[in-house]
């Protein structure tokens, strides 16, 4: 009877983290209350339903003027992804994330790329040409 109730018990998890991906060992102790205590552990093998980042944007368009003050492309970008917005209490953990931008037709030594205001508190780390 008793080994049905262990049957029974189930594990879940609504951990999104990346570092939740693997196996979960749990520990079963069962004590009859006279002699002692015999454990069995189990393993739950745990797979991150993971999506990868969010992009959407109402306008990817911007008017600029030759030799004129930079404009921001993407100005009304929103992008996000679920899984590291979870990290750090729900304050988001993105260390490691990177955008990467590429110019259709390939370099050109007249063109620059810089960064207006970054909101949000994101710090800028590197441009790399």
């Amino acid at each position: 009877m008793v080994d049905n109730i262990v049957k029974a018990i189930t594990y879940s998890t609504t951990d999104t983290t990346v570092a939740n991906n693997g196996t979960v060992n749990l520990t079963y102790e069962l004590n009859d209350g006279i002699v002692g205590v015999s454990s069995i552990i189990g393993t739950a093998n745990v797979t991150i339903n993971y999506n990868a980042p969010v992009a959407s944007v109402t306008s990817a368009a911007a008017t600029y003027t030759e030799a004129g003050t930079a404009a921001a492309v993407l100005s009304s970008v929103t992008i996000s992804d679920a899984a590291l917005q979870a990290l750090n209490n729900s304050s988001g953990d993105f260390s490691g994330s990177y955008i990467t931008i590429s110019r259709t037709g390939g370099i050109n030594a007249h063109d620059s790329f810089g960064f207006g205001t970054i909101a949000g508190g994101i710090t800028q780390v590197a441009i790399i040409y």
